[in-house]
This record gives C-alpha cells, structure tokens and sequence, in this order.
C-alpha cells in the first residue's frame, strides 16, 4: 500500500490483515472459507522481509546466509502487548485489544502474534508519487514512481511467502503525474507515463521510450469541446429569480444563440491527465465516430441491398484481432480512446465534470458487451457510458474523495472458460472532519 510520500511502501501479510478483520468483528477464525492458507509465523515473515531487503533473486533464495537472518527483537508494542496477554486469564478468547498510552494507536493481539506487524517495507521507496500492480499467472508486477525514476517489483506467484525484489529502474526527466501497465493481450510489454505535457511509453525489454503523439483530429474536437464547455457554462450560469418570469430549460436555453467569447479568454493548451489501457475492444462504439484508421466499408452484401433513396451504409468497425490495443486518453475533463502511438480511435468525447485522479471500467453483466468508465475526481464519483459517452450516475458530488481498491472474482463463463466478473469499488469520503468508505456494488 502507498503511505505517506515520506514513508516507504509497505506489502502487509494478506492472511494477518484477514485475521485481524476476524479478531476485530469477533469471528471465529477457523470457520474461514479458505483454509488453504493461515498467518505465516514470525520466523518464515521475517526471512521473507530479509530476502526482499537483501533484493535476493529467485534463484538466488537458498544461498541467503543464515546470519542475514536476524532474530525478531520485541519493539515497545511486542513487549507491552507480552505483559498484557500475561494478564489475561485462560478461559478469555484469543484475540484482544492492547490500548495503552504509551502507544501511538491499538493494536489487536491474536493468539500471541500483533497482526498489524505483519509487514516490511520496500527498500529506497520513500517520496512515492503513485504505485501501480499487474499480474499474470506466474508473476506480480508493482512499478511504483518516484520524481525521477521509475522502480519495478516483481514477484512469483507460487507460493504465499514469495518476496518482492527489484527488477528494473527506469529514469525519467522530470516528475510525471501518473503511471501506468501496457499488454499486448498476451504478454506485459510497456509502463505508460504521463506528463503534464506528454505521454511516453517505456518498453519493458529494452527500455526503449516512445512518444505518444497527439493526433490533429483528437486537438479539434478537445478545442471544440472545450468551447462548447464555456458556451453551456455561460447558458446555465443562475440568474436573479423573478417571481413573475416563466421559467426556462437547459433544452429551450440550448436554442438560443451562442454568446460570443470574450477577446481576452483563448483556449488554454492540451495537458495530459491519464493513459490507461482498455480492458475490452469497443467495437459498439457509434460508426460515425469512427477513424478512418479504425473502420472498414460496411459488406458488399448490404450495400446492394441499401435502398436507392436511403443514406449510405454506415462503416463497420476494425475486428479486434487486426486491431493493436487501445487505451483511453485523459486531457483535463476529456477522453478520448486512442492507440499507443496516438492515432485517434473515435471522435466520441467523453466530459468528466472535474479531471479525474483515477478511472475504472467496469462490466456489470460480463455476457454482454457493454462497459462503464468510473471516474474518480478530486471531489466527484461519476460512471460515464463507453458505447455513448453519456453521464450515466454523479455518485457522488462536492467532498474529498480517493479511490481505494477494485474486488474481481474468477467465475465460469457460459462458454465453459474461466472469466473475470467485475464485484465492487471501493473508495472513501471526507466530510467533516470523519472518513466514510463506500462501494460500488454488482450484485
């Protein structure tokens, strides 16, 4: 988890944080769902946090010497919480609160262990900017960026006590605003990294970095949007009430001529905001908004059979198998779905209400092909559709908000195939002076 810039990233113990969550709600532990796995003990964390300290490669794991492997030391918390398990008699239950003014916050001791301890730190990984993770079903990927560097982790999946070690550092000229995984739908090939004034992508193998242009097209409709924007502004700005005026809509307001903008007011430059890649190929996307890159005539078959006095057929989507992948570019409070040199995909133009910090794509039902963009701002919550661009839901408006996780579940397709089924968001509010978390639940 990311802390404080000037802390360095911790990876907790996934078990211990679930066992915690039972001591703390009273549950009992052995009547978990998973039993494949339990807290490691003291001794098998402490040479996981050793060799992931030490940067030990794989291969590396059984040359570690035994001398690099310290024994714990109890801190004032351990030796506090010794005393107070002393204290409690036999027939209480094993999970208890240690809250003591020598303490900076309570800790939960279950059956001997302070679960909360159950971590260690990623070497030289204070001033984090952002951290993102990718898996594959052998490794775990986390690039966490700095303001000059970018440092990747990886780790095998094989086994729970498997450590992180430092794979490859990428340096950067100048801070960047965001990071982000590339594929090539079969294998991890790129970081994305965005700055306020360009994007580039870093190949994985080589280090090779590519510039993402932007396409003319995707600057004239951002500028007409943009204009657009500050003509909606100004129609719905409010006006003094008068009791005895009839009232008037945004859709009779939208009749009415276009103000002229002021001489002094010009379209601020293109700033990048986000890059991410599409989790699916947006082949219902209106065929009108369609690249020439991206779209094919429609069939000969319905071109003979379109009516003289009709319009002419519309053009068809590029198959997703002769198309590269795409990703959905951020420019303030625009998105636009591009390719990862920067051709534009569609002219849709999907309008966020403030620019938003993180974005999400959600599948409510994953038989049928129609995604949702989540986006996250500094103060706002609003789901956008893909196929439309339409606000769908503000969920949420006009206090902090920061988004905290996503929950998938692996679940058996109608085509007999493992698949991916979206399962909620989770973020938390701020509002007087208090911490709310919500989610984002598909039933």
């Amino acid at each position: 988890m990311l802390t404080d810039r000037h802390k360095q990233i911790r990876c907790y113990s996934y078990d211990a944080i679930l066992k915690l969550i039972y001591g703390v709600l009273s549950l009992d532990w052995s009547t978990r769902r998973d039993k494949a796995y339990d807290v490691p003990s003291l001794k098998d964390w402490q040479q996981v946090a050793t060799k992931s300290a030490l940067n030990t490669l794989p291969e590396e794991e059984d040359d570690v010497p035994i001398s690099n492997i310290n024994s714990f030391s109890l801190s004032l918390k351990e030796r506090l919480a010794k005393k107070q398990k002393e204290k409690v008699p036999v027939n209480k239950q094993s999970c208890f609160l240690v809250d003591q003014p020598a303490l900076s916050k309570p800790y939960y001791v279950c059956d001997n262990l302070i679960l909360q301890e159950f971590y260690y730190k990623l070497s030289d990984s204070k001033e984090s900017i952002d951290i993102q993770i990718y898996q594959t079903s052998s490794y775990l990927f986390v690039a966490v960026l700095h303001r000059d560097k970018i440092v990747l982790w990886q780790k095998k999946r094989d086994h729970p006590l498997r450590h992180f070690y430092k794979f490859k550092v990428f340096w950067i000229p100048t801070e960047a605003k965001s990071i982000a995984f590339a594929d090539d739908r079969t294998t991890l090939r790129h970081i994305i990294v965005v700055f306020t004034t360009e994007a580039t992508s870093i190949e994985l193998r080589d280090s090779k970095v590519q510039s993402v242009a932007i396409d003319s097209t995707l600057r004239r409709v951002y500028e007409a949007t943009w204009v657009r924007e500050q003509f909606e502004h100004h129609l719905v700005q409010p006006r003094q009430f008068n009791p005895n005026s009839n009232s008037i809509s945004l859709s009779e307001s939208c009749n009415l001529p276009y103000p002229s903008l002021p001489a002094s007011v010009s379209i601020p430059p293109i700033q990048w905001t986000l890059m991410q890649q599409l989790p699916f190929y947006p082949d219902d996307l209106p065929p009108t908004t369609l690249t020439t890159d991206y779209s094919i005539p429609p069939s000969y078959t319905t071109v003979i059979t379109a009516l003289p006095t009709s319009a002419p057929p519309d053009p068809v989507a590029l198959p997703s198998a002769a198309a590269p992948q795409l990703f959905f570019a951020t420019f303030s409070k625009q998105s636009f779905i591009i390719d990862i040199t920067g051709n534009l995909y569609s002219t849709q133009v999907y309008r966020w209400t403030e620019a938003p910090n993180h974005i999400e794509f959600i599948q409510l039902d994953m038989n049928i092909n129609r995604w949702y963009a989540v986006g996250f701002g500094p103060t706002t919550v609003e789901v956008l559709g893909m196929k439309t661009g339409k606000l769908i839901q503000k969920v949420m408006h006009g206090a902090s908000v920061k988004f905290l996780g996503r929950w998938n579940e692996t679940v058996i397709g109608e085509d007999k195939k493992t698949r991916i089924r979206f399962k909620s968001l989770v973020w938390s509010c701020a509002a007087k002076e208090r911490s709310h978390v919500y989610m984002l639940w598909n039933q």
